[in-house]
């Protein structure tokens, strides 16, 4: 792979995500509007927020898979051999973050800590990705950094991005509340 094919690989994760993010808070259904301080729900209520849930994590659960696959497949083309256990285990953390929250709607609020922190991130991590990427399409760089920044982005979305979306798609219908 060359460098100018690797250069355009975190780019295209983020537009991947990004399309994804469009998908649900445009194509979806809208999540139902409920006020948690006004008592009872609406009518209906949970089979309009299933409507929204369910393909949200399928969405974010699909994506979160292409990318572990992806992290995966760029350890085995470095290392010659299948990725370390490391590799592995840090990849199937946020795959059974995913299955959890799939297969148990109590389970969706682990998404409350990792997308806290997710959207903190937001702040510090993108700008250095979008800075990194700029030294690499400007300098004249080796292929591997472009390798790491590409893993460096997947390795983000993974445990920043996706817990960041999952949270705000939790947080309707969540009965959270800073106050009545």
């Amino acid at each position: 792979m060359t460098k100018r094919e690797a250069l355009w690989q975190a780019p295209a994760m983020f537009g991947v995500f990004l399309v994804i993010n469009f998908v649900i808070w445009e194509l979806l259904p809208s999540p139902p509007a409920y006020n948690p301080c006004d008592g009872e729900r609406p009518p209906g209520y949970t089979a309009d927020l299933h409507a929204f849930r369910a393909p949200t994590y399928i969405l974010l659960g699909l994506f979160g898979a292409a990318l572990a696959v992806w992290l995966l497949w760029s350890s085995w083309t470095q290392r010659g051999d299948r990725p370390g256990a490391p590799t592995i285990v840090a990849v199937a953390l946020p795959a059974a973050l995913g299955l959890a929250s799939l297969v148990s709607p109590a389970a969706r609020g682990l998404w409350v800590a990792p997308g806290v922190a997710g959207i903190a991130a937001i702040v510090t991590v993108l700008p250095v990705l979008v800075v990194w990427w700029l030294v690499l399409a400007l300098g004249r760089t080796r292929p591997r950094g472009t390798v790491l920044h590409a893993r460096a982005t997947a390795w983000s979305l993974l445990y920043l991005g996706l817990p960041a979306a999952g949270l705000i798609a939790w947080l309707p219908g969540s009965d959270f509340s800073l106050g009545c």
